[in-house]
């Protein structure tokens, strides 16, 4: 019995900690969830619909060693920091307004050779309409 007990409580911890994003960033409208690995969404709690979370991480890396992703991605503060393998950083400063975001890049430790970095891509729930673009 006891160890159920334990069981449960250490499976509800896990729980806890694996529901609840890493990074979290109130845009006022909707809150961007980031999570360790740079997957993001968008929460607009209460909502009936459920965002999906992006298909690539938030920031990506062109290079000759192939298309690096986040190996983590963490927050302090107004600072956003993604780590890359070969030890390989980007670091950007993040200020959030009503309904948007912007990344500013102050930070670039990439391969010498880098053709492109890619930030952002956000899902949109499966039958949502398309009515513009943004850039």
């Amino acid at each position: 019995m006891r160890q159920g007990v334990i069981r449960f409580a250490m499976l509800a911890l896990l729980g806890s900690y694996f529901a609840h994003p890493d990074t979290a960033i109130d845009l006022g409208t909707a809150r961007l969830l980031i999570d360790s690995k740079g997957y993001a969404t968008l929460d607009f709690s209460p909502a009936d619909v459920k965002w999906p979370k992006s298909d690539q991480p938030i920031v990506g890396i062109d290079s000759p060693e192939g298309y690096l992703t986040p190996e983590s991605v963490t927050r302090n503060g107004d600072t956003l920091l993604a780590n890359f393998a070969g030890g390989h950083s980007c670091t950007f400063s993040v200020k959030a307004g009503d309904g948007f975001a912007v990344f500013d890049l102050i930070q670039l430790d990439a391969p010498k050779e880098t053709t492109r970095m890619n930030l952002f891509s956000l899902a949109v729930p499966r039958d949502a309409e398309i009515m513009s673009n943004v850039n």
